[in-house]
């Protein structure tokens, strides 16, 4: 279903993530591109929440799988630029940065912002 090896196009199909934290729970979000529309991109997994660690490493950690969809393997696929945009929750007031994981492979450490009003202000404009 899913390739286990770093996606050949990662570091292009990842064009902006971004955290905030509110009321001790992290906003992450990520878009991008993905190569054909025979491609998907999915959430697999978090910590803290259904990943689980013997010792903290130190992070927040959002882990995505890209791919191309099980019902198209094998399949010729037109390649037209298809955009995504994912997002996810994570309870936690512990850790200051998120590590983004895709297909295992860590992709990017970003900082996590706190909410404030000046911080709304300034996403508005």
């Amino acid at each position: 279903m899913f390739d286990r090896s770093p996606y050949r196009t990662m570091m292009r199909a990842l064009e902006k993530a971004t955290a905030y934290r509110r009321d001790g729970i992290i906003y992450i979000f990520v878009t991008g591109e993905m190569p054909t529309p025979c491609d998907e991109v999915k959430i697999v997994g978090t910590y803290p929440g259904d990943i689980v660690h013997i010792k903290d490493p130190g992070v927040a950690e959002l882990f995505i799988k890209m791919g191309r969809k099980p019902e198209e393997e094998g399949e010729y696929c037109i390649p037209i630029v298809m955009p995504f945009f994912i997002e996810e929750e994570i309870e936690d007031s512990n850790h200051d940065e998120v590590a983004i994981y895709v297909n295992d492979n860590l992709y990017k450490r970003i900082e996590i912002e706190e909410w404030n009003e000046t911080f709304a202000r300034v996403t508005k404009e």
